[in-house]
């Protein structure tokens, strides 16, 4: 059965917790335990927080790695989810590219490559239209299916995609407000406004 598009409007942010993120039903996004080092302090990530590149783009061995005042962590573990009125966005692919870049959750310190399908580098068939990235600290369970729409998680973060008009880099981590769902047959979206986009409170949650 496909998924239909079936909220207009985004849970409400009491439905997150620190540990747990909950559908209604019993579709459960477990917040990822963290293997590194403890989460950054949300008021210290714009300014501790730094990537580096290795490798060159549209290579197998091209990585975007994360560190904190120059040691290595994971985007996925150690940074919060939440940031005061926020949430934290990490962003993966920028608007109007096509290369698929990914979170890297099999490898050490979780830094962000391009997807790989049979040995082939994964593109999308044109750019997207939008920043697409996750919310850390996230995790779809692959055990757990949704009543209303009969899907299991993808065991991955959690999808975002940004609607801003701004283009964000890879790696880039950015406050965001949550603004709508949609499911298609693999994963839940986020639809999400960056804080500082000036349509970021023009619509009511």
């Amino acid at each position: 059965m496909r998924c239909k598009l079936f909220f207009a409007l985004l849970i409400m942010l009491a439905m997150f917790t620190s540990s747990t993120l909950a559908f209604r039903g019993n579709f459960v996004l477990r917040a990822a335990s963290s293997k590194g080092p403890k989460a950054i302090r949300s008021s210290c990530i714009a300014r501790s927080v730094s990537t580096s590149s290795i490798g060159q783009s549209a290579t197998l061995e091209y990585r975007v790695h994360f560190q904190d005042n120059g040691k290595t962590i994971s985007p996925w573990h150690d940074i919060p989810l939440r940031n005061g009125e926020f949430f934290n966005f990490i962003n993966e692919i920028p608007k109007n590219t096509k290369a698929k870049m990914e979170v890297a959750t099999k490898e050490k310190s979780n830094p962000i490559a391009q997807d790989v399908k049979k040995g082939k580098l994964r593109d999308y068939h044109g750019p997207i239209f939008w920043n697409y990235g996750c919310l850390p600290q996230t995790w779809e369970d692959p055990h757990v299916v949704h009543p209303a729409v009969n899907c299991k998680g993808d065991n991955d973060p959690l999808d975002v995609v940004e609607i801003g008009s701004t283009v964000l880099p890879t790696g880039a981590i950015a406050p965001v407000r949550t603004n709508a769902i949609f499911c298609q047959p693999i994963s839940f979206f986020y639809f999400l406004l960056k804080g500082k986009s000036p349509r970021c409170f023009s619509y009511d949650r």
